[in-house]
């Protein structure tokens, strides 16, 4: 029983620690990844096209930098912890442990940060920063008063959930650097027996898959019914949602 005492208590305290290895880990890299995703994805959108809300267009340092974010999203994290060895040596004095972890985290996750960041700020209303531009304010200004305190977000709905997710897939280029002008694209989604928001979906996809090129009429939204009946016209507006129903060509998997 003493013996049986001991281990429980040795259990306990390792447990007890890992977990707290762990919380200031994901804590501190969380700061860090924040400190360094923002400014990379303000960059990205100020130096980004001015059809894309970009106020200081730039397109050779925008695509360095947008290809950059895209090779370390896409980079194995265990590679890159072995390659940022020295660098958590340098700054830590150490390449193992907690706060050595930390570093390879940040750096990691600062990429998708960034292109979260971007996506937030083309969402703000382009006729806030021209007015911001009419009155007169620098770049400076509008930025840090009016480009960053639009984005912060006032609620989520379907779609400011979907853009983040289109601007950085997990382990997967973006749409738009996958989709090529004048393919033909099908997108597939369930019919109206299952409870897929494909109204609040698409126009998010919609637009990254225009930014990629792509061209309305070889857009295809195809309602996968297996064994189901066919929708009514009704049902199929619905379940698109309007802008989708007036752009595309949307219909059922038997027709």
């Amino acid at each position: 029983m003493d013996f049986l005492s001991q281990f429980d208590a040795r259990m306990f305290s390792l447990v007890a620690e890992s977990t707290w290895q762990t919380v200031v880990m994901v804590f501190l890299s969380t700061i860090f990844s924040m400190i360094l995703g923002l400014p990379i994805g303000v960059l990205l959108h100020v130096t980004s096209s001015e059809e894309q809300g970009g106020i200081i267009p730039h397109p050779v340092f925008y695509n360095v930098l947008s290809r950059i974010v895209n090779i370390l999203r896409s980079f194995p994290f265990i590679i890159l912890m072995i390659v940022l060895m020295p660098l958590s040596r340098l700054i830590i004095g150490t390449s193992i442990g907690t706060m050595a972890t930390v570093i390879p985290l940040s750096i990691a996750a600062a990429p998708f940060v960034a292109r979260i960041i971007e996506s937030s700020l083309k969402e703000v209303d382009p006729g806030v920063v021209q007015a911001a531009k009419a009155m007169g304010s620098t770049n400076w200004q509008i930025i840090l008063k009016v480009l960053i305190p639009e984005a912060i977000p006032r609620g989520v709905s379907g779609q400011e959930e979907v853009r983040p997710a289109l601007a950085s897939p997990y382990q997967s280029p973006p749409l738009r650097q996958v989709v090529k002008r004048g393919e033909k694209i099908v997108v597939v989604t369930s019919d109206i027996t299952r409870p897929m928001p494909t109204a609040a979906v698409m126009p998010a996809l919609l637009e990254e898959l225009y930014a990629a090129g792509a061209a309305p009429e070889d857009i295809t939204l195809l309602f996968a019914l297996g064994s189901h009946r066919r929708h009514t016209q009704a049902e199929r507006r619905q379940l698109a949602g309007e802008r989708a129903w007036r752009e595309i060509l949307c219909v059922d998997s038997d027709s």
